[in-house]
Formats: structure tokens, C-alpha cells, sequence
């Protein structure tokens, strides 16, 4: 198949892009590095050069325009976020009907966070907006809410010929909308092999890194890892990282046993995926509802939106360090059998070809 792939999202096109290839199709990858993470493998790249920002406006602007001759003739295209262009979201359905007119199905993983996505995170426990609710920072949630806003997000979903979930809060919103197709886990890494699991003898290694403050639970694992600090001094060294590009952060979290994705989150994401294939002991959102997504048991350790639950996890796991080894081990053995880029490549296949009755 011929395949084009639309936008990024922590490397998710990416590592699609190489399974795709390793079976043997013709795919492009349209994306602008995913911002501050600069991640590379763009075959038609978007990423602007200018540093003033009403230049790099008009930069991307003209490029999205530029190269929409070269976006026909696909047999599927996927997007990852509807509204992620540089235009007002009307004139960016229209770019959308644009590629489902020149090209075959025009599929959307969901991901991100659209009107639709919005509402139904509000209906759960916890999600990525109980930070800014709890600091009284509702714009976005009315932003995004407003009546406009999920007419658009609805007419986007309308336009594509089926929608793909791989994390839960996603699953949960998506599995109500008609051209639902199901789950599929993120893809991990292509060639990434297991690094040597770090000596448990001396000081265990604790890493943390993130681009932005809201949605991941940051100020609670600031705290907790504060608190082990603390508690612990030389006997655990804390790492935290923010906003580097993604070659640079592939290495910093190299010699660490501990890595802490997020807590606020029902599912773990692809930053997740990065630590576990490196057969790290990974703490991120690992719900009960997310294990049955699964359908078989997960080595990541959930955590919740919460200072002293993350801060006991972790103390747990530095007064049981001859554990972490296992963990770790476990971890890359579930990242080959679950995340595999060539496996979830071939699901990918396989939901593009059914067939959706209304």
C-alpha cells in the first residue's frame, strides 16, 4: 500500500513509519518534528526555521501549502491530531476533504486533545485537565467545550473513514463515536535493543523528563521526587529534564533504573515506551481499565495524580532495589511481544481494510 502518514505525536508516526516499511509498504511521513522534541524522519518536513513567531507562522502556512500537490494518490492517509495546522479549524476540514478527495480512506488516530476528547476526559476520575482544574485555570476546558469548538471536532470525525484509539483516555472517548475501529498500542522504537540493566549496588538512578507543566501530573512527581531526595540523600541520585530534543533525551535516560513518565493519565503514552524498551522500571498511568485494553498483564507501575502515593511507590521500590532488575527485565520482554513496530504496523493494516457498516 501506499500510505501517507499526517502530523506526530512523540514519535508515534515514526515508529509506525518503520513497521510499515519492514512489511513492505511505500509510506510518507508529513510532520514538524513534533516541536521542541525536533524528531527527526520527516519525508516532507513542516518544521520552520525562522525564531520570530508571526515568521514561522507564515513559514509553516506557506509549506502546508507548498507541498499539497505531493499529498495525492495515497491509498490511506492517517492524521494524528485533526487541528493541528495553521490555519482557522474550518479551513482546515477543508485541507482534510482535499486529502480524502485526492486520495483513498483518510483515518485519524486519536491523540491530543480535541473538543470531543475534552468532554470526555471530564468524565473521568483523573485526566491530563485535572491540573489546570485544580489550579481554577478553566479557559482551556471552556475553550475547547464551546458549542463551536465541538461542532468542528465533530464534523472532523465525520470526515474520516475510521478512528484508532492506543491509549485508554482516548479508547473512552472515541468508542462513542460511530466509525470507530478499536484499540491498537503505540509503537514502540524501531531497533532500539535492550540497554544492560544499570548495577543495583550503589546509587539507584531516578529519571524524569517532560515539555510542558499541565497534563502530566508534573507538580506532584516534582514533589514526591523531592521528598526522596530528601529522605534518601546519595543514596539515589534524581535526574529532571526538560524540553530537549528527542536524540538528546534518548541518551540522558540511558544509565537510569527509575524512569517516571506521568500521573495523570489512565494509560501510559509513547514517552512510556521509550523507558520500557530500554528495560527500565517504568512508572506511569497503568489503570485496571487500561490492563484490560491490554488483555494480559502490563509491567508498568501506575501512579496517580497524588504527592504521597507516587513518593511511596518510588520508596518502595529504592528499599527493594534487588527487584528492579526483573522489572526491567520484564518491561523490554513486554514492549517486543506488545509494542513491536512491525506487529502493531500489521493491526494497522488490518483496521484500514475493515469495512464499517452505520
Amino acid at each position: 500500500m501506499k500510505i501517507l502518514l499526517f502530523g506526530e505525536f512523540s514519535g508515534l508516526h515514526t515508529n509506525l513509519k518503520h513497521g510499515l516499511q519492514k512489511l513492505g509498504h511505500d509510506v510518507t511521513l508529513v510532520s514538524n518534528g513534533d516541536g521542541v522534541k525536533q524528531i527527526k524522519g520527516a519525508d516532507i518536513p513542516l518544521a520552520v526555521t525562522s525564531k520570530n513567531r508571526l515568521a514561522a507562522a507564515l513559514e509553516l502556512r506557506l509549506k502546508c501549502l507548498w507541498h499539497l500537490p505531493r499529498l495525492r494518490g495515497y491509498d490511506v492517509v492517517q492524521f494524528i491530531v485533526p487541528f493541528w495546522l495553521p490555519f482557522p479549524k474550518w479551513l482546515q476540514l477543508l485541507y482534510i476533504k482535499f486529502l480524502k478527495r485526492f486520495n483513498g480512506k483518510v483515518y485519524y488516530n486519536a491523540c491530543g486533545g480535541d473538543a470531543f476528547i475534552t468532554l470526555n476526559m471530564a468524565t473521568l476520575r483523573y485526566s491530563p485537565l485535572s491540573d489546570a482544574i485544580l489550579e481554577d485555570d478553566y479557559w482551556l476546558m471552556c475553550q475547547r467545550l464551546s458549542v463551536r469548538e465541538m461542532k468542528l471536532s465533530l464534523k472532523a470525525y465525520a470526515s474520516f473513514d475510521g478512528i484508532i484509539a492506543s491509549s485508554f483516555t482516548y479508547h473512552h472517548s472515541s468508542m462513542r463515536v460511530a466509525n470507530y475501529l478499536g484499540f491498537i498500542p503505540f509503537p514502540a522504537i524501531g531497533g532500539l535493543e535492550r540497554a544492560e540493566f544499570p548495577d543495583v549496588q550503589g546509587t539507584i538512578n531516578i529519571f524524569f523528563g517532560y515539555t510542558r507543566t499541565l497534563g502530566k501530573g508534573v507538580s506532584y512527581i516534582l514533589a514526591a521526587l523531592g521528598r526522596i531526595e530528601h529522605e534518601f540523600g546519595d543514596r539515589v541520585q534524581v535526574e529532571v529534564v526538560r524540553q530537549v530534543p528527542y536524540s538528546q533525551y534518548l541518551k540522558l535516560f540511558s544509565n537510569c533504573h527509575i524512569f517516571v513518565d506521568q500521573s495523570s493519565g489512565y494509560g501510559y503514552g509513547m514517552n512510556a515506551l521509550l523507558g520500557l524498551a530500554k528495560g527500565k522500571v517504568v512508572l506511569s498511568g497503568c489503570e485496571p481499565e487500561m490492563q484490560a485494553l491490554l488483555e494480559r498483564p502490563c509491567p508498568v507501575i501506575n501512579i496517580l495524580p497524588n504527592t504521597e502515593n507516587i513518593y511511596q511507590t518510588l520508596r518502595r521500590l529504592v528499599l527493594n532495589k534487588e527487584s528492579l532488575s526483573a522489572i526491567g527485565a520484564a518491561s523490554y520482554e513486554f514492549v517486543k511481544d506488545v509494542h513491536d513496530p512491525v506487529k502493531v504496523a500489521e493491526l494497522y493494516t488490518e483496521k484500514w481494510s475493515t469495512r464499517i457498516e452505520y
